[in-house]
């Protein structure tokens, strides 16, 4: 076993809306080719808004403003992730930083693609199943 199998892990995971409403998805290896939201673990003494910032500028190169929590998501051992684990995911709606443009996304090499996307257009890509309870949430909430 994986020593992360053990106990679940502290997740956050950013639905970054640009100027135009668009919201960005990721295509993760990971996820087995589906659309994601940018997310990253939570580590050790590091508060879930930071480490959300560090993770969309680590993952994807984007600063985020307005950055507002939304609910958290169980992710019990999904056959959609390349491997067992179970992820707490605090989910949270930000804006992409007027500094800068959609153009400016930078991806790490776990990732394939990523598109920039109205929400319900989303919904028809191949998303998992904790984005798609996401995005949902955000378009029946605005």
């Amino acid at each position: 076993m994986h020593p992360e199998e053990y106990y679940p892990q502290v997740t956050v995971s950013g639905l970054v809306v640009a100027n135009d409403g668009d919201i960005l998805l990721i295509r993760s290896k990971e996820w087995n080719d589906h659309y994601a939201l940018p997310d990253g673990k939570v580590h050790l003494g590091e508060a879930r808004e930071p480490a959300l910032c560090h993770a969309l500028k680590e993952k994807c190169g984007l600063e985020v403003v307005s950055v507002q929590y939304a609910l958290t998501i169980d992710s019990i051992f999904s056959d959609e992730y390349y491997r067992r684990s179970h992820f707490v995911i605090h989910e949270y709606v930000c804006k992409l930083s007027a500094l800068q443009t959609k153009e400016d996304v930078l991806l790490q090499d776990d990732s394939d693609d990523f598109v920039w996307v109205p929400p319900f257009e989303a919904q028809k890509l191949l998303l998992t199943k904790e984005a798609q309870v996401f995005i949902q949430w955000y378009i029946y909430r605005s």
